[in-house]
């Protein structure tokens, strides 16, 4: 009998070593989940940093010019919330007014354009002094693959991408983006 014992004694602690290494864990994927918000945090607000001081020029080649850029402009209504990473206000040839809808991400996606969309479908019960103005919509990344920048033009959304310490356009010269 006092073997048993010292079996179930035995398989006692392994169980609460266990258990205790499962906490241990826990805790650990907690601290690393943390840390992983914080590092594509920070390549979101690098990514918006490389573009914003580029949106005037890169427009202004399309006959936009821009008069007003803002990062990560957010909203709130009935307990929803609407970011932009980066709203562009400006005047096509010098007369429509329009507004740049500018999502960035370091390496976008097809399911990143698909949000853009419903973003901007849903732009105007968020910023409804906007109504009445033309809305645009462009993607940006550190790193577009051809498959993401050709599915962003099929949709109607400008693609911005880097070349050297600046940012390129990289739709076609005939692109014509979709107006909302």
């Amino acid at each position: 009998m006092p073997k048993d014992k010292k079996v179930k004694s035995k398989a006692e602690q392994l169980k609460e070593e266990f258990y205790k290494g499962m906490a241990e864990l826990r805790e650990s994927q907690k601290k690393t989940e943390k840390i992983v918000r914080e590092v594509t945090g920070g390549f979101g607000k690098f990514t918006e940093g490389l573009v914003e001081p580029n949106v005037i020029p890169l427009f202004k080649q399309f006959g936009i010019d821009i008069t007003e850029t803002a990062p990560r402009v957010k909203r709130y209504l009935d307990g929803e919330t609407m970011e932009v990473d980066i709203l562009a206000k400006g005047k096509v040839k010098g007369k429509e007014e329009i507004i740049i809808f500018i999502e960035a991400k370091t390496d976008p996606t097809q399911r990143d354009i698909k949000d853009v969309i419903r973003d901007i479908d849903e732009f105007f019960k968020f910023f409804d002094e906007y109504k009445g103005r033309c809305v645009i919509g462009a993607i940006a990344g550190i790193k577009i693959t051809q498959g993401v920048k050709n599915y962003a033009e099929k949709c109607g959304l400008y693609v911005l991408a880097p070349s050297g310490d600046t940012m390129i356009i990289l739709n076609k010269p005939d692109f014509k983006p979709k107006r909302w």
